[in-house]
């Protein structure tokens, strides 16, 4: 099983050129959307305290910076995408924290209104570590707050295997080609699996071969969204709720 420091490696080396991915896939916009759609439907005051506690490249929170939200920080367990994000957006109150120090990081600080982590970030953390981590979110949040994170649409195939429905095994896809400068930077990625992760390695090839295409791979706990639902209600939410929402490819969790 990959540790969480290779997750966070992986990640600082994506973190150069993750907006250029998400932007040229439209991703960045599909997921403003779906968070702008969400908060309009909790009625979210401008003033609630909000931490997005997987903010990549920050994104989300500058989305939710425009539409006037003060209160609103970020933490990341990659330290690249953290500075990344801080370069882009110097006016964020940005944090390096991996996930098994979430639990203190609510320790020092008042609890939020709502908590939320999109492009299903939180599957990366290890199974074994997923109902701490649940505990330490619902302990980070005030009485009445929501969590809101997603997760991917996997099911059980006629082997009884847990997998990604339509996804090809073993064969890299194209995902974007980007111009940067003179040069073109290809975007790919393939799938595979182990007994209980699925695996995605992403390679970044220059169009002029004059660097070395960029490899490396990050991985996902092979759980259903029932999964997590079972360990949220464990930990104490009394109220949890998984839905589709418009073309987001991934199921919504919302719990109180």
């Amino acid at each position: 099983m990959e540790s969480p420091e290779e997750q966070e490696d992986a990640y600082d080396t994506f973190a150069p050129f993750y907006q250029a991915l998400t932007s040229s896939t439209d991703r960045t916009v599909a997921e403003n959307h779906v968070l702008t759609s969400l908060v309009t439907d909790l009625r979210l005051p401008r003033d609630a305290r909000v931490l997005d506690f997987a903010c990549g490249c920050g994104d989300q929170l500058a989305a939710l910076h425009n539409l006037g939200f003060g209160a609103i920080e970020g933490t990341d367990g990659s330290l690249g995408m953290v500075r990344q994000a801080q370069h882009v957006y110097p006016f964020l109150k940005l944090h390096h924290v991996p996930w098994n120090q979430l639990c203190s990081y609510f320790e020092e600080r008042e609890p939020y209104d709502l908590l939320y982590a999109l492009s299903c970030s939180l599957p990366h953390a290890r199974s074994d570590e997923l109902p701490t981590i649940l505990h330490g979110l619902r302990s980070g949040l005030r009485s009445g707050g929501t969590l809101i994170f997603d997760v991917r649409r996997l099911s059980m195939n006629v082997a009884g295997q847990v997998r990604e429905p339509n996804r090809a095994v073993g064969v890299f896809r194209e995902l974007a080609e980007v111009a940067r400068g003179s040069d073109t930077l290809v975007f790919e990625d393939k799938c595979d699996y182990t007994a209980d992760r699925q695996i995605i390695t992403y390679r970044i090839t220059s169009s002029s071969r004059v660097e070395s295409p960029v490899c490396f791979s990050v991985t996902y706990a092979l759980k259903t969204h029932e999964y997590y639902e079972g360990i949220l209600r464990a930990v104490g939410f009394e109220t949890v709720r998984t839905q589709a929402r418009n073309a987001w490819p991934y199921w919504i969790i919302c719990a109180n």
